[in-house]
């Protein structure tokens, strides 16, 4: 992430799965270089689904096991989820 701006939107261009993945990557990217202890992040289910399953590509290996796998099922409406990356 290079500033705190939103990346402008253009409404000629949809984000198909790759490019929301990317985004994802590049997040988690950003959110472990932050120094705070708590972060609340809220999302849409769709990205939360691409942000997730970096854990499973290998990018965040530190996942206890039934962590991973309450990762996976696709979050519900206005769900709330407690995540800890280590």
């Amino acid at each position: 992430m290079i500033s705190d701006d939103d990346d402008p939107f253009t409404t000629d261009v949809q984000e198909d799965a790759e490019m929301c993945r990317n985004r994802a990557k590049r997040f988690l990217q950003w959110l472990c270089t932050r120094p705070e202890q708590r972060i609340a992040v809220v999302s849409h289910s769709g990205f939360l689904k691409h942000l997730f399953a970096l854990t499973e590509d290998g990018m965040h290996k530190r996942v206890a096991p039934m962590d991973a796998q309450e990762m996976r099922q696709r979050p519900l409406h206005a769900e709330m989820r407690a995540v800890l990356l280590a």
